[in-house]
């Protein structure tokens, strides 16, 4: 085989070996520790807007959202495995 017809063979199949390269699966993620440590946090909104409260029994608003929160980012980063 001619010098240059190898060098091209060559060429082709490092870029089909490279190629490849790009199409590989995502990696397996590893829980964090935090995943074993935090679970999800319950919570209890009034069944009304402006409701009256006088035991203090309902979460607020703001309590709420931010424990829906905080159960979309644990469901987020720890989605396999998870203990209730």
């Amino acid at each position: 085989m001619p010098a240059k017809k190898l060098s091209s063979l060559g060429l082709l199949v490092i870029a089909c070996a490279m190629t490849s390269a790009c199409g590989q699966p995502e990696p397996l993620r590893i829980a964090s520790d935090g995943c074993l440590t935090f679970k999800r946090i319950s919570a209890e909104p009034a069944p009304a807007a402006g409701m009256d409260d006088p035991g203090n029994v309902f979460d607020t608003d703001q309590t709420f959202g931010e424990v829906l929160s905080h159960n979309a980012s644990y469901d987020a980063l720890c989605p396999v495995g998870r203990v209730e």
